[in-house]
């Protein structure tokens, strides 16, 4: 799933596949899904209280998240500290707002359960 977004006036694309939670590991070392986990109960606490969800994020973890998929899409993007010098602001809300869709991409499933019934059954 690729998306082109806007960071500071500067048409950003970012690519969400598999390959992010490698590209991830290998940078920065750690597991993507803690942070994706962290962003998914954020933005289901957004739907209750907007304040509280927005002290949750881990804004370090989102713009790595970005950057890597930035990265996944274009291999020429410089390291981390680099590429966040090409904005004057980072407006983290708003490239939430347009990335959630990239990042839920490969948290989410889009596998069908065979046989609903039996499983709604136990």
């Amino acid at each position: 799933m690729e998306k082109i977004i806007d960071i500071d006036g500067k048409h950003v694309k970012l690519k969400a596949t598999a390959k992010i939670a490698l590209i991830y590991r290998d940078t920065f070392g750690g597991e993507i899904l803690e942070v994706q986990a962290g962003l998914i109960a954020a933005v289901q606490e957004n739907l209750k209280n907007p304040m509280r969800a927005i002290q949750a994020w881990d804004s370090v973890g989102i713009i790595k998240l970005v950057w890597t998929m930035a990265k996944n899409a274009d291999a020429t993007i410089p390291p981390l500290d680099e590429w966040l010098d090409e904005f004057d602001t980072f407006p983290i809300s708003t490239v939430v707002e347009q990335a959630v869709p990239l990042i839920l991409a490969n948290v989410a499933t889009t596998t069908k359960i065979k046989n609903a019934g039996a499983a709604a059954s136990h």
